[in-house]
Formats: C-alpha cells, sequence, structure tokens
C-alpha cells in the first residue's frame, strides 16, 4: 500500500486545522530571556472563539486520523510483499554487469575492443539535473 496520499492528507488537514484554530485566536504572549536560564519565560495566553474552534479541532482530528492511518499502512507495508509485484522498482541501485560478455555472445559486426565496461557509478547520467 503506498503510504504518499495518507501522509499528504494529514500533513495538509492538521496544518489547515492549526491555522485556523490560531487565525481565530485572540490573546497575549510574553518572552523574556534572562541570563540565568531558569529566570527565561515564555507565556502564551490563546483564546479561539467562534467557528474556529468547532472546524480547527475537527480539522486536526482528521489530520491525526489520517496520521494514524498512514503509520499503520507504513507498519504492513514494510512486512508484507504483494505477489505479482516488480521487486526490481524497489531497488535503489540497479544492478549492472561489470564482467565483460564472452566473445561468442557479441554479433559479428560488434568491435571488439580491450576498453574496460564502466561501472553504473560513473556512466553519464540521462535525465538532466537542471
Amino acid at each position: 500500500m503506498r503510504v504518499d496520499r495518507p501522509f499528504i492528507a494529514a500533513v495538509v488537514f492538521l496544518g489547515a486545522g492549526l491555522a485556523l484554530i490560531i487565525g481565530y485566536c485572540h490573546g497575549t504572549t510574553g518572552f523574556s530571556a534572562a541570563y540565568p536560564f531558569s529566570g527565561s519565560v515564555l507565556h502564551i495566553d490563546m483564546t479561539t472563539t467562534g467557528a474556529g474552534v468547532l472546524g480547527g479541532l475537527a480539522l486536526m482530528v482528521i489530520g491525526a486520523l489520517f496520521l494514524v492511518w498512514t503509520f499503520l499502512a507504513a507498519l504492513v507495508s514494510l512486512f508484507t510483499w504483494e505477489d505479482g509485484r516488480d521487486r526490481s522498482r524497489e531497488r535503489v541501485v540497479g544492478r549492472y554487469s561489470v564482467v565483460p560478455p564472452d566473445d561468442a555472445a557479441l554479433p559479428p559486426d560488434a568491435e571488439t575492443t580491450s576498453e574496460e565496461q564502466e561501472h553504473f557509478w560513473s556512466r553519464p547520467s540521462r535525465s538532466s539535473n537542471i
């Protein structure tokens, strides 16, 4: 199971819920830094009223449910493997043979050179990085 879409939904819902709660809030904040760090104080007094309370809380609950779903789906996909799925797609590094092919396997019109076969890390990229 792919977990990228539920994760994106979780981030969007959590962010929208938090933005709605903070957008409708009014209150005071205070910060004072002191030399003995035990004397430093951060005080936040937030009060949210109106539609931001119910809407923001509902969006945050939906986002938390998506986050739990994403976590469980990631655990399930970690320990299971679907049949018929192409396993080579999951490889980070493709496998390339560094052994030169047999002379008999070469077509008759191919040049036989003594050049060393390049490794996969020294091959030029096929796509532009720009």
